[in-house]
């Protein structure tokens, strides 16, 4: 049994839709669901583990976007980002690609993945993508220093490297509470922030990983965010670190005074 793994749409969890049409007189009632489950079914049973196809496909690689937020504003879109010509292949290996993202937050999920677009007639509209923690975006270092008017004071090193973004910290507090170094991540229809390191005097370090886990999905439709659980993405996770503007934040916090705070982007390496 293959373990490519199906990432589902609301369209895909609702019950099969029937179409009425009045031929000679007759009522024909159609289960237009049939024709894509049919195809489903084979593009899952086609492509093996490591991206080998059981026959070839007519492919067209690339990259596919999918947001979808759901509530009270749900917003969902979805597109194909070609890049190269279409080619009959015996493997998917992603060769294409240099990074990818994947991000989720409490009620969305946004998702830009290595792809390819099926053009067979067996699997027509179809994705094939591809979570690869190996192209995990490596950006930094970047440092900061931050002074306040009391003379508390902080410097900071961010930098992604090998799937892990780390940092170090030091701060020589005068009236501040504390300071604490962030990774901002602005990625179009939402921003995230990574806290990396607090400290409340002296040295201190810290480390999120944003590589991810591997896997292959079949995409078609923007992605609900219940099939977080099938990526393995969990709420305010980001992986990849590709496709958005990336920076360090230091921020100091001060008692009845807004936080100072400096900022530095996080360029890839």
């Amino acid at each position: 049994m293959t373990c490519v793994k199906l990432l589902t749409n609301p369209s895909n969890a609702r019950p099969c839709v029937r179409l009425s049409l009045t031929v000679f007189g007759f009522t024909v009632d159609i289960p237009l669901c049939r024709r894509n489950k049919r195809q489903l079914e084979e593009l899952l049973n086609l492509v093996e583990c490591d991206g080998r196809l059981k026959r070839p496909l007519l492919v067209v690689p690339g990259y596919v976007y999918s947001y979808y937020s759901a509530g009270k504003n749900s917003r969902a879109e979805h597109y194909f980002e070609p890049d190269g010509s279409a080619e009959r292949l015996e493997a998917l290996d992603w060769g294409h690609a240099s990074c990818y993202l994947a991000a989720a937050g409490d009620n969305w999920l946004l998702l830009w993945l290595p792809a390819y677009e099926i053009l067979d007639d067996c699997c027509r509209g179809y994705y094939v993508a591809a979570v690869k923690p190996s192209l995990t975006a490596e950006r930094g270092p970047a440092t900061l220093d931050l002074t306040t008017e009391e003379g508390d004071y902080a410097r900071a090193t961010v930098q992604v490297k090998a799937g892990i973004a780390e940092a170090v910290l030091e701060f020589w507090p005068v009236k501040a509470r504390s300071a604490r170094v962030e990774l901002v991540a602005d990625l179009g229809p939402r921003q995230m922030k990574l806290k990396l390191a607090e400290s409340r005097g002296g040295t201190s370090t810290g480390a999120v990983i944003v590589a991810g886990r591997p896997g292959i999905y079949v995409i078609k439709g923007a992605v609900d965010p219940f099939e977080a659980g099938t990526l393995g993405i969990e709420p305010g996770q980001i992986w990849g670190l590709g496709r958005g503007d990336y920076k360090a934040r230091l921020v100091i916090d001060r008692p009845w005074k807004r936080d100072a705070t400096a900022e530095a982007p996080l360029q890839a390496a």
